[in-house]
């Protein structure tokens, strides 16, 4: 929305330039409904696992999502992982990868697009896969990683 030209250069631009501003707010809209539906339902099914701790790898839009969500479930975020640990205000401990411990639980791959490259890169560092859970996917575990990501038809289709 601020990138608006300061000189028109045609009287058409006006409105071409809130139409994509449109566009973007639409898409913004979807992919934050379908990032906080899929985290939703990831804390939802640990619960029912009646899994009470676990932990996130990645800080980033999805993992702060998550970490407010198990305010509402019974879940807990207990600590983050990430290769690039920074303290984050809103968030418990984050930790290098290096020290990751199974003893937080699972750990949720904070992330709905690039998870397969995610994964092959946590294999490759030694964190064990099976415990692992997937945003999106029905179970816990790799066995699942051929399961695409399915867009809610209510959610759009984020871009």
């Amino acid at each position: 929305m601020t990138k608006f030209r300061r000189s028109i250069k045609h009287p058409g631009e006006v409105g071409e330039q809130f139409e994509k501003t449109g566009k973007f707010l639409s898409s913004m809209y979807a992919y934050n409904r379908f990032a906080v539906e899929q985290c939703r339902q990831t804390l939802s099914r640990l619960a029912e696992k009646r899994i009470t701790q676990v932990s996130v790898y990645g800080v980033n839009d999805i993992a702060a999502i998550l970490y407010a969500l198990s305010y509402e479930l019974p879940v807990s975020v207990t600590v983050i992982y990430d290769e690039c640990p920074r303290w984050k205000p809103w968030a418990p401990p984050v930790l290098p990868l290096k020290d990751y411990q199974n003893s937080h639980g699972p750990m949720i791959l904070a992330a709905v697009v690039g998870v397969e490259e995610k994964v092959k890169r946590l294999s490759g560092l030694g964190v064990n896969v099976e415990n692992l859970v997937l945003m999106g996917r029905s179970h816990m575990g790799l066995s699942n990683s051929a399961q695409p990501l399915q867009f809610s038809s209510d959610c759009g289709n984020p871009q």
